[in-house]
């Protein structure tokens, strides 16, 4: 039997196809997030391009948290790493995952809040966004070295002894990165917040395991001596700040519209605005 060819598909019907891409949720949205995204990250490269030159007030600040540290009874760092240093592996460990989970955990939750729960997504976006531009607010005002830059207290630079060595000489993220920006940590504060959006989008109890991902994450910036326990506090504070400005922004948004906050949701999907 002969196939007959099939009709090109007219002018008009693929406009109409495109329109649809460029105004859907693959089009001119996707390239929106891409750029803010990208500007974000201008934002970093600029304030790492500030504070390349405050080395003396970022030692000076450490000291100064440290001093805080000890006044409160929380200077316990040299005793966390203490323990992760008596095992080859857990150390080869926490430095692996200091060195990759932040990165692409950070990717592929976003991607997949982005195709499956959008809402939420959006959510997750304007916090980060939030939260990060306070952290490089407070990177440029206030330079910090952490601790595994500190002489003399007994700190070690597990990722330059023991590897991978993402900040020494020659590394591509040396280059990219403001090692005097410890606080308040970003490592830590993408952990809590892609654990929050992964949590609220799960109705198993199963969910709740998920918080090991964020103490892991604050155990492993210790025990690596690229964090102080102060910055995980302050940047748990940021965010709890960012959260609630973008709450009441949201229901005064709502008030105004009259909108109850619940269009655009999924099932099983609430606003995080409520």
């Amino acid at each position: 039997m002969r196939v007959q060819p099939q009709p090109d598909v007219p002018a008009p019907a693929r406009a109409r196809t495109v329109s649809r891409w460029w105004h859907g949720h693959y089009g001119r949205a996707l390239l929106h997030e891409l750029a803010v995204i990208a500007t974000v990250y201008g934002a970093y490269k600029w304030v790492r391009f500030l504070v390349r030159d405050q080395v003396d007030l970022a030692f000076a600040n450490a000291r100064e948290v440290i001093d805080v540290e000890r006044s409160v009874g929380l200077f316990t760092e040299l005793d966390v790493q203490g323990l992760a240093l008596r095992s080859d592996r857990v150390i080869h460990g926490l430095n692996w995952f200091y060195a990759h989970a932040h990165m692409w955990t950070t990717i592929a939750v976003l991607i997949l809040m982005y195709v499956t729960h959008p809402v939420t997504y959006r959510w997750l976006r304007r916090l980060m966004v939030g939260v990060t531009l306070v952290a490089l607010f407070l990177h440029m005002t206030y330079p910090l070295a952490p601790p595994r830059m500190l002489d003399g207290l007994g700190f070690v630079d597990t990722l330059d002894r023991y590897g991978p060595s993402i900040y020494g000489e020659g590394s591509a993220l040396a280059e990219l990165s403001n090692q005097y920006a410890a606080m308040p940590s970003l490592h830590f504060g993408y952990a809590v917040m892609l654990t929050w959006a992964l949590a609220r989008t799960m109705s198993t109890r199963w969910r709740y395991l998920l918080a090991a991902h964020p103490l892991l994450m604050l155990v492993t910036i210790v025990a690596t001596a690229n964090h102080y326990w102060l910055d995980a506090i302050v940047c748990a504070v940021v965010i709890a700040g960012v959260a609630t400005a973008l709450r009441a922004a949201d229901h005064r948004s709502l008030s105004v519209t009259g909108d109850d906050g619940a269009i655009g949701t999924r099932p099983g999907e609430m606003s995080p605005a409520t």
